[in-house]
C-alpha cells in the first residue's frame, strides 16, 4: 500500500496505527480499543479511519445516550 501525504503538513507521509481512544462524557468515561487513525510523520496529526470513525460514532450515540438517561 502506497503511503499518502499528510493533508495538514503536507510534507509527512500517513501511517497506520492502531490505539486505544479515551472519551468523557459528563463526568463518565468510556474507552475504545483497536481504534486505527492514519498519522503524520512529521507533525504527529492523526486522521479517523473510516471504518472506525463509523463503528466510533455509534459506541459513542449509544454512550451519551445512556449517560444522559442516568442523569435523569
Amino acid at each position: 500500500m502506497k503511503s499518502e501525504r499528510c493533508p495538514v503538513s503536507g510534507q509527512g507521509t500517513l501511517q497506520r496505527e492502531i490505539t486505544i481512544e479515551s472519551f468523557e462524557c459528563k463526568g463518565r468515561s468510556l474507552t475504545i480499543p483497536g481504534y486505527a487513525v492514519e498519522k503524520c510523520s512529521v507533525c504527529s496529526e492523526a486522521i479517523i479511519d473510516r471504518e472506525t470513525l463509523k463503528t466510533s460514532r455509534r459506541i459513542l450515540k449509544a454512550f451519551k445516550h445512556e449517560v444522559d438517561e442516568r442523569r435523569l
